[in-house]
Formats: C-alpha cells, sequence, structure tokens
C-alpha cells in the first residue's frame, strides 16, 4: 500500500529540482530540510514520510501546506497536476476511472486527506480520505451498481448511519423490506470504506421517495418460520414489552437473543423468558412438538439471523394490530 501512496504523491506533485531523495514522494529532487517545514502541531508524520530521507521537495512542500489539501476535494488524471472538483463531482470520478487518477476527499476538514491517497487505475482504487485509504477492486465488484443501490437507500429515507454501519434499526428493516436484498451486494464493500464515501458524498435530496412494500409476507423457510413464532410468542407475553414498548424494539430484546442464543433450544427459552418478564412454560407445547433436528434448525437461524428475525417478528405483531 505505501508504494501506491507514494506513487500518488509523485503523480500529482510538480516536477523540480534538488539533490536529496524527497521523504514525501520518494525522488530524488530535494533540498529542503524536512524539519523546517513541519509545523509544531502535524501529528501525521508517518503518513507523510514514506521514504528514508531529512528532506522535502518543493512541490510536496507546496503540497502539503497547501489548504486545497485540507478543505477540497482533489482530483487528478494527469501526471504533475491536480484540480479542486466539487463534492458533487467525486461519485462521477469514482464510477468513471481513468488509465491514472488520483482522488482525495476531505470528511471533517482537519486532517491531511491527501496523505492516504494513491495512484489508482481502471482495475484498482486508493482514495484518499481523513485517516485511511478506500481501496477497492473495479475487476471484483460493479461499482456502478454499487453506488446506485447506496443512492436509493438514501434517497427512500434509511438513515445514514445505519447505511455506513450496516447496523440497520428493527423500524427501518420493517418499513424498507428490500434492504437485505441490497445488503447482499453492499456489505462486502463497507470495510473497505467504500459505502461510507458514498453516502457521505450522496447529495441530501429535498424530497424522499416513499417505498410502498409490494409483499406483505417475507418468503420464510420452516426454521425461519418457527424462528419467528418461537420469539414471537415470547415477546407478545413480555412484561418489559408492555411497559416499555420502545426500548424492547430499540435493543433490549434483541440483547437478550444475543446473549442466550449459544445454548439449546429450552434453555435459551427458559433464560430468555426469564430476562425479558415473559411467562414461564409459554414456549413448552412449541417446544415438544418439534423434534431435536428441528430444534436445532431454528436455533441455527435465530443465531445467524437474528436481527431481521426479530424486525420480522416486529412487523408482523404491527401488521395484526
Amino acid at each position: 500500500m505505501d508504494e501506491h501512496l507514494k506513487n500518488g504523491r509523485f503523480f500529482i506533485a510538480k516536477q523540480c529540482k534538488g539533490n536529496e531523495i524527497c521523504a514525501c514522494c520518494g525522488e530524488q529532487r530535494a533540498e529542503k530540510p524536512l524539519a523546517k517545514v513541519l509545523k509544531n502541531t502535524f501529528t501525521e508524520i508517518n503518513q507523510l514520510v514514506k521514504a528514508p530521507s531529512d528532506f522535502i521537495c518543493e512541490s510536496c512542500e507546496k503540497i502539503y501546506l497547501s489548504s486545497d489539501m485540507r478543505f477540497k476535494c482533489i482530483y487528478s488524471a494527469t501526471m504533475h497536476s491536480y484540480e479542486v472538483i466539487q463534492r458533487t463531482d467525486v461519485i462521477e470520478k469514482i464510477c468513471n476511472p481513468q488509465k491514472q487518477w488520483v482522488l482525495s476527499v476531505p470528511y471533517s476538514f482537519k486532517k491531511h486527506h491527501w496523505l492516504y491517497a494513491g495512484l489508482s487505475d481502471e482495475h484498482h482504487a486508493y482514495i484518499g480520505t481523513d485517516d485511511r485509504t478506500v481501496y477497492f477492486s473495479y475487476d471484483k465488484h460493479n461499482i456502478s451498481y454499487i453506488v446506485e443501490q447506496i443512492q436509493d437507500l438514501v434517497t427512500y429515507g434509511v438513515p445514514r448511519a445505519e447505511i455506513i454501519s450496516g447496523n440497520y434499526s428493527v423500524f427501518s428493516l420493517d418499513k424498507y423490506r428490500f434492504i437485505p436484498i441490497y445488503e447482499e451486494h453492499i456489505q462486502p464493500l463497507r470495510s473497505c470504506g467504500l459505502v461510507e464515501l458514498i453516502v457521505k458524498f450522496t447529495p441530501a435530496l429535498k424530497e424522499k421517495l416513499v417505498y410502498k412494500s409490494e409483499v406483505e409476507n417475507p418468503m420464510l423457510t420452516q426454521s425461519e418460520f418457527d424462528a419467528v413464532n418461537f420469539l414471537s410468542s415470547i415477546a407478545s407475553n413480555s412484561q418489559y414489552r408492555i411497559e416499555n414498548g420502545i426500548q424492547f424494539w430499540q435493543g433490549f430484546f434483541e440483547r437478550r437473543v444475543n446473549r442466550f442464543k449459544n445454548f439449546e433450544a429450552t434453555i435459551f427459552a427458559s433464560k430468555l423468558s426469564e430476562s425479558v418478564g415473559a411467562s414461564q412454560g409459554i414456549y413448552i407445547d412449541m417446544l415438544t412438538q418439534k423434534s431435536n433436528e428441528e430444534l436445532e434448525s431454528m436455533m441455527k437461524e435465530i443465531r445467524e439471523k437474528t436481527h431481521i428475525l426479530i424486525s420480522i417478528v416486529y412487523s408482523e405483531r404491527n401488521k395484526n394490530k
């Protein structure tokens, strides 16, 4: 990764003369001592220095001192030059990669985001942000399609923070039934930072589109259906839910399920019922009518799909009111 960062800096830095190696871009063209350039408040020395040298070239010095490199979006597709682009142009640049290009964007305006920008091409992107390099492969992912899906979520009103984190609330999963389908494509690109970048640079809309689900009931396997019925029976009888409905659905119930879901079915049911104030034994008939294989399949669904199953329970309860 460091080599890509050095190449990115050399690509945008202008040509200059000097006898020493530049600590920033790694080229033999520096002449000014680095110690005379760095400010006392600068804390990202490890990101700035990419070559063993105590000197910095004139061009890298100007880039380091430029306010554009902290407050503006920077783009280059021509060697030894860069341009300031509008925030609205960032996603278009990402979706249309050139043979060689550098892109760096600010989030907080307090960091030298260009320190994390590398030299990108038609196959790989190394985009600079405040404190990380957003890396992804065009050969592995249809980036334009991912952008469209994320922008759809924003357009319909899914909270941006939930899209960035992937931790959708029960309420969002109930209202926007298409989220799990979109997540199949979006989730693999969350850890690299691309999802956050796209969300941050998708402009706010004055009017959001209204989503109306055409499917009242999600298609469930038998094991998923059993899990929903099981969780629903406990939620329905929970005294805590009756007294604190909002808190119950905003995370209390899910945290309790996560705490006990690694137990086998009968112990899980007993501990979960007790923790949410549900009547002991409400689940007995349901459990005794199932084989051990069916109970294990049900518990497997609960362990792997806790969040989505609870959202279905919430949705079904509201629908039936």
